[in-house]
């Protein structure tokens, strides 16, 4: 039997390898709520990784990592590190909806920034509508335009 390969061998330097197991994909939260995710940080070279800065470059304010990470952190070749992400829904009088945002990873990787994105959703607080379009009928009517007016104008 005969086996043939082509390519390149991998070289075996001294590199760390940053990698990330993460599934950071919320799904739907109620008004007011907050989950907690879990995700892995591992070094799968053979050089240890130092990990300079954990940010949040882009998107919402309603994820963060908790608790909070201080840098730097040096993951040993073949080691690994638990995080936990943490995603809060909106207070109840907030305004809410699909959420993202991206955090980046910087280390001495040579890859480095490794980019980490999250998604979540906080429904809308249907209070919150009903208060506003209250407010919002009661200024039209106080700018002088009648109730029948109103629901003439809104039936249109």
């Amino acid at each position: 039997m005969s086996l043939f390969a082509s390519g390149s061998a991998l070289k075996s330097s001294s590199l760390p390898r940053l990698a990330v197991d993460a599934n950071l994909n919320f799904g739907v939260l109620g008004v007011g709520q907050t989950r907690k995710l879990p995700f892995l940080l591992m070094n799968l070279g053979n050089f240890d990784l130092t990990i300079t800065s954990i940010k949040r470059t882009e998107g919402s304010s309603s994820f963060e990592i908790v608790p909070a990470v201080v840098t730097p952190i040096t993951v040993l070749a073949g080691d690994k590190m638990l995080l936990t992400m943490q995603f809060e829904s909106g207070h109840p009088l907030g305004f809410s909806g699909d959420r993202e945002a991206k955090f980046e990873i910087a280390s001495n990787d040579n890859r480095s920034p490794y980019a980490l994105n999250v998604t979540g959703y906080g429904p809308t607080n249907v209070a919150l509508t009903v208060v506003l379009v209250v407010i919002g009928i009661a200024a039209v009517v106080g700018a002088g335009i009648g109730v029948k007016a109103l629901k003439d104008k809104l039936s249109k």
